[in-house]
C-alpha cells in the first residue's frame, strides 16, 4: 500500500508506504480470501496513514487480465488536430468488449498510430491528419476479482476503486519509449508465478502467466538435494 503523488517534472513522491505477508492467489483463485481484508487493513496501518481514501488504485496481476487487441480506423474530410477527445472516440469505437460475461475492460492504450497512411507515432496528439489508423490494447479484468476487491473496498470505507494491470505498468515504466515502438518482450519471474508478454509502444501484442516460479527452483533443490528449503 502507497500514498503518494507524481511532481510536474516526473518525480515520484511517496509519503506512506508498507507491506505484509498474505497467502496470496495460485493458478487464478485467491488461497486466504476471506482473510484478505484484515491483511489491507493491517498494510495501511503500518504504512502509518491516517486520511480517508478518495479513490483506491488496485494493481491487478496477469492470472486475473486479459489482453484484446482491435483496429479501429477513421477518415475527416479535412485535415484536422488531432486532441485527447480525438483519440477518446477512437478508443470508445474500438471497445467492443463490454459484452463479455466474465470480464471487463479496465484500461485501453495503443500500440501505435498511423496518420494518413504514411505518419507513425505513439502519441499523435497535436499532429495534423485527414486519417488515422489506430492499434489499440484493451485489458480486461475478472470480474470475480473485481467483486472480490470491491467488497473489501467497502469494508473499509472506499467509494472508488480504479483496476491497472500490474504487468503493464510495469511494462511501460519500465522500458524507455525508443525500446517499446519497436517491441519488446518482458518476462517477470516472481514466488510462485511468472508474467510474459510482448509490448508495443502503449500497449501490448499479448500477455500470459503461468504458475511457476522462484519458489519452484527452490522446492526442486530441497527435495532433489535434500538441503534446507
Amino acid at each position: 500500500f502507497a500514498v503518494g503523488n507524481k511532481s510536474d517534472s516526473g518525480v515520484y513522491n511517496v509519503q506512506n508506504i508498507a507491506s505484509c505477508e498474505h497467502d496470496g492467489y495460485y493458478k487464478g483463485e485467491f488461497l486466504n480470501p476471506d482473510g484478505l481484508e484484515e491483511s489491507v487493513r493491517q498494510t495501511i496501518a503500518e504504512s502509518g496513514y491516517r486520511g480517508k481514501i478518495g479513490k483506491l488504485y488496485v494493481g491487478v496481476p496477469t492470472d486475473f487480465v486479459k489482453v484484446r487487441n482491435n483496429h479501429v480506423k477513421n477518415a475527416y474530410r479535412s485535415s484536422r488536430t488531432v486532441t485527447d477527445d480525438t483519440l477518446d472516440e477512437l478508443y470508445a469505437r474500438g471497445n467492443i468488449f463490454d459484452g463479455d460475461a466474465d470480464y471487463v475492460p479496465i484500461n485501453c492504450s495503443a500500440r501505435g498510430f498511423t496518420l494518413d497512411n504514411k505518419f507513425r507515432c505513439v502519441n499523435p496528439v497535436y499532429e495534423l491528419a485527414t486519417y488515422i489508423d489506430a492499434d489499440l490494447t484493451y485489458i480486461l479484468c475478472s470480474k470475480k476479482f473485481c467483486a472480490m476487491i470491491e467488497r473489501v473496498a467497502a469494508a473499509i470505507g472506499v467509494k472508488k476503486v480504479s483496476y491497472v494491470s500490474s504487468f503493464w505498468a510495469t511494462c511501460v515504466q519500465l522500458l524507455p519509449a525508443d525500446v517499446r515502438e519497436t517491441g519488446a518482450a518482458v518476462c517477470d519471474i516472481g514466488f510462485s508465478n511468472t508474467s510474459f508478454g510482448i509490448v508495443v509502444g502503449d500497449g501490448m501484442e499479448c500477455a500470459a502467466s503461468k504458475s511457476v516460479g522462484g519458489a519452484n527452483i527452490a522446492g526442486d533443490l530441497y527435495q532433489i538435494l535434500d538441503i534446507p528449503y
